[in-house]
């Protein structure tokens, strides 16, 4: 194993020594299909080509080589160690931790240089994450240039860029009738809502950031009215998504002018439902109310006692339409004249018809 500050090795290669009869035995025993296959082989081939001196020679016996150094090395020399370092920006939040090579844990407390407190030696990998990311608000931090292999120098330009998580806004619609609603958040981003159900404004909100839903634009056609709950707040480190917008229908009421009566009273009723008994001339309201879109119709159900006087209705029926109806007029008077369909005066003038 190389010493971490060792940069070159010294390295000794010895022969054991064996005899001449135990080389043949292993020969013998390993034909190649044997438990060493043909390593027996090998041996003797490295035996017949070692040079003997003639000295080593006994009684006509060859004997191998005694052990000696063949060729040697040590390790000498120290290598030099270098910092891992960058750079943070963009950086709002707290608890960054940034991590080498998995280890070496580092902790960010503000945007600008940073260098890792364990040195490396030359020639070793480097590589830098993010182990946790910043909170408060909730940040997401990425790295670039963060790996590599140190190569005599200090590494400077690892750039660590955080940016602060946003997260959408958005809720339920409910009782939506009419057309053109439109939301705002904070003033602006228009949405335009064209159904019940959840909604979601096109732009984020950054983490620790307000937000403020108010409608810019109340249904019309039918007229409502919509209201918002949980309408403001400050986003934390998810969507929100539990604003409430809910529409109700606007009603109106149905009123008029009654002018004529003289001692007796005129009884109206509205929708086959109300009635409102009118004993002088004066403007009159029926008391209910109606939801626009509705039909109405007005009916004089109790006529006025004075003997000849008559009463008849203008604007009697019809829908409302985003606005209270207030011309069902009621004019009573004492006939002077009758006036026909075919617009003769009286029957004298009608002549035979």
């Amino acid at each position: 194993i190389r010493p971490s500050t060792a940069v070159s090795a010294e390295i000794r290669l010895l022969y054991q020594g064996t005899t001449w009869e135990y080389i043949q035995f292993l020969d013998a025993a390993n034909d190649g299909t044997g438990f060493l296959g043909d390593e027996g082989k090998h041996m003797l081939e490295a035996w017949l080509n070692a040079e003997v001196p003639v000295a080593m020679e006994v009684a006509g016996d060859r004997k191998m080589v005694p052990p000696y150094v063949m060729a040697s090395a040590s390790w000498t020399g120290s290598i030099e160690n270098y910092t891992i370092g960058g750079s943070v920006s963009g950086l709002a939040g707290s608890g960054l931790m940034l991590l080498n090579n998995a280890n070496d844990d580092l902790a960010i407390d503000a945007n600008g240089s940073f260098t890792f407190d364990t040195p490396l030696a030359d020639g070793s990998d480097y590589a830098v994450t993010v182990k946790t990311h910043p909170s408060d608000p909730s940040q997401t931090c990425s790295v670039s240039s963060g790996s590599g292999t140190l190569a005599s120098a200090n590494v400077t330009n690892v750039l660590v860029t955080c940016s602060t998580n946003s997260f959408s806004v958005g809720g339920t619609v409910s009782g939506l009738a009419g057309t053109g609603l439109v939301l705002q958040n904070n003033g602006g981003d228009d949405l335009v809502i064209t159904r019940n159900g959840a909604f979601t404004f096109f732009s984020k909100v950054d983490n620790g950031n307000g937000y403020n839903i108010s409608v810019a634009t109340q249904p019309s056609n039918l007229s409502q009215t919509c209201t918002v709950s949980n309408a403001s707040g400050t986003v934390g480190s998810g969507d929100v998504v539990d604003i409430g917008v809910s529409c109700q229908t606007n009603t109106f009421t149905i009123s008029g002018t009654v002018s004529g009566l003289l001692t007796s009273a005129v009884i109206l009723q509205l929708n086959d439902d109300e009635l409102e008994g009118i004993s002088s001339d004066r403007p009159y309201t029926f008391d209910t109310q109606l939801e626009d879109g509705s039909a109405y119709s007005v009916v004089i159900i109790t006529p006025p006692t004075d003997e000849g006087l008559v009463c008849t209705l203008s604007n009697a029926t019809g829908t409302l339409a985003g606005a209270s109806v207030s011309n069902v007029d009621v004019v009573c008077g004492e006939p002077s004249e009758v006036i026909f369909v075919d617009g003769f005066e009286d029957a004298e003038s009608c002549g035979e018809c």
